[in-house]
């Protein structure tokens, strides 16, 4: 008995992960298509994306160092973990419209202002501290790039050497060993690099969040394309009248099949799926034939008719499969009852 149960409970935890997995494979590529279609251009063409779109956005100001008089600034990167230099200009008003489409944040003139007046008493007082740094990390770019072309020199040596051939193993040694320590510098280098720029953006750079509007792209969406308005309310008119006709013939062809017995049931059953083998390519030029003859070529109802072809004998499993699972008394009980409601409004 216990062994019995024992088999019960782990067939019973079997089903239940495999339909878990079943719907977390249909569920999460709904939940990332939706997800990015909230996110802004930034947060889209980061890697890794997020797995939700942000409702507000971090940004940071500093002098330009291109442009005299102008600004540079950057928004966090919550992949990066880090500041992304998104625009650099003089020009305050273009700036807020690029951030704006880059980010979906609208940053307001007066905010910015009020920024750019914090900004300049902060470089002002600080002003000896951000020039050596700048030095510094001029210098430490400049040594990234030494190393880099190094590096890339000795990986160049290294494949020139047959890795099998004892009479260069000490060349090969050595410039492995140039590699290993050229490699190591880079990465101290780069430490060096990030300290130094998180350090002016402390003292030579401001902070300020803004908000997000994360309906950016559908608005952008609906102005920038003609008659987005019309083809969303055909594309729902469409979908409806596809689900009323599958629902309608399938749930019918359904029933039959739950209910009844008769000769060739299962043959007809299966036979309901062919037309899905079908490749929608074979059945198109039949059906523009069909639906121009019948007057609805070019129409919402055409289209539904074409879509509820390979839905139909879906539509009818499933329908079949939940019939089914309803018992008859349960079926009977739901007749006495519409039946003595029906003769009690009459009375």
């Amino acid at each position: 008995m216990a062994r019995k149960k024992g088999k019960k409970i782990i067939s019973s935890t079997v089903f239940y992960i495999f339909v878990a997995g079943i719907a977390t494979v249909i569920i999460l590529p709904i939940y990332f298509l939706v997800s990015i279609s909230f996110m802004s251009d930034q947060e889209a063409y980061d890697w890794p994306i997020a797995l939700a779109p942000a409702f507000s956005n971090t940004f940071l100001l500093q002098q330009s160092d291109d442009i005299p008089g102008g600004f540079l600034i950057s928004v966090y990167s919550r992949s990066k973990k880090d500041f992304s230099a998104i625009f650099d200009s003089d020009d305050l008003g273009k700036m807020i419209d690029f951030v704006n489409r880059k980010t979906s944040s609208k940053i307001p003139k007066s905010l910015l202002e009020e920024k750019i007046q914090e900004l300049n008493q902060i470089t002002a007082q600080n002003k000896a501290q951000i020039t050596e740094l700048k030095k510094q990390l001029k210098e430490e770019n400049i040594n990234i790039s030494r190393l880099n072309r190094d590096i890339v020199k000795a990986k160049q040596k290294l494949k020139l050497i047959d890795p099998e051939d004892e009479t260069f193993r000490e060349i090969r040694e050595n410039y492995e060993k140039q590699l290993e320590v050229k490699t190591q510098e880079k990465s101290l280098a780069e430490e060096r690099i990030a300290q130094i720029e998180k350090k002016l953006r402390e003292i030579g750079g401001v902070t300020f969040k803004v908000r997000k509007n994360i309906f950016a792209s559908y608005i952008t969406f609906f102005r920038v394309t003609s008659d987005s308005v019309g083809a969303l309310l055909r594309s729902i008119q469409v979908a409806l009248l596809t689900v009323l006709i599958s629902l309608s013939i399938g749930g019918m062809a359904g029933y039959a099949f739950a209910r009844y017995v008769f000769k060739g049931k299962n043959m007809l059953k299966l036979s309901v799926l062919f037309v899905r083998m079908f490749p929608g390519i074979a059945i198109a030029m039949p059906m523009v034939i069909i639906l121009a003859q019948m007057g609805f070529y070019d129409k919402p109802i055409g289209l539904s008719l074409v879509y509820s072809v390979g839905q139909i004998g879906m539509t009818t499993w499933i329908t079949a499969s939940i019939f089914m699972g309803i018992s008859v008394e349960l079926k009977r009980l739901l007749r006495f009852l519409v039946l003595h409601v029906g003769e009690l409004s009459l009375k």
